[in-house]
């Protein structure tokens, strides 16, 4: 019987050391090792803390990335995969600004191998987010066009079967498209990238039906560089049937 409650008892000791292995807490702007998957991953906070970078490097057992939740919800993100060979893996990803609100957020991430045999869960408190972008704001209509106040270049929009398109030509100082918001409602959009090279960098995004309601619709889309500290904010006015 001693031996039989052992058993148990180490049984139960492995059962919770695994539950409590592969969780990381951080905050922004912080460094933290990955106990499951092997490496570092560092927590950069830009753009007036409205904008979160995860930047994984020599990460050895794990390829996989994903944001599973963000202020208590879950959300629908594509799953990622960090850049190099086995061993020594990295990979930088921006939460998407739809993802964070003022205040005080919680940003839970996962990262895990194709096997699932090894994964850390990351929860990343990003404090005092207190101000909201400032700056002109570029309104249009569903066909319209206008040069970019701080971005350099053009944009463009255009409706074609029943869908928004967004073009953006010749910019020059930003390359990263954001959907914020779509008639009031944040949009868990993945942040996209410009093509071309700095100072002529081009663009063309379809905005997807899932966030079009019939009739009248307000989208928020922004541009801004990789430092947030130059960007354009865009509100789009249209009619979808």
């Amino acid at each position: 019987m001693k031996k039989f409650f052992s058993v148990l008892a180490i049984s139960m000791f492995a059962t919770l050391s695994s539950a409590f292995a592969g969780y990381v807490q951080m905050d922004a702007n912080d460094y933290a090792s990955l106990p499951e998957c092997g490496g570092v991953l560092q927590t950069k906070i830009s753009d007036g803390a409205t904008q979160l970078n995860l930047v994984f490097s020599n990460v050895s057992q794990c390829s996989n990335f994903d944001i599973v939740s963000a202020n208590g919800d879950k959300v629908n993100y594509p799953n990622q995969k960090l850049q190099g060979s086995n061993q020594s893996r990295y990979g930088g990803f921006t939460i998407p600004a739809s993802m964070i609100d003022f205040g005080t957020n919680t940003i839970r991430v996962k990262l895990n191998s194709n096997s699932g045999k090894h994964s850390d869960t990351i929860v990343i408190t990003v404090r005092q987010v207190s101000t909201q972008p400032t700056g002109p704001v570029i309104y249009m209509n569903s066909t319209g066009f206008q040069s970019l106040n701080f971005c350099g270049g053009t944009v463009q929009t255009k409706v074609s079967n029943g869908q928004l398109n967004v073009i953006f030509q010749n910019v020059s100082q930003c390359s990263n498209f954001d959907i914020i918001s779509a008639n009031g409602d944040k949009v868990n959009y993945p942040n996209l990238k410009l093509q071309g090279k700095d100072g002529a960098r081009a663009g063309s995004f379809t905005l997807p039906k899932s966030v079009i309601d019939l009739g009248g619709n307000v989208v928020r889309i922004r541009l801004n560089s990789n430092s947030g500290k130059t960007y354009d904010n865009i509100v789009i006015y249209f009619f979808a049937l």
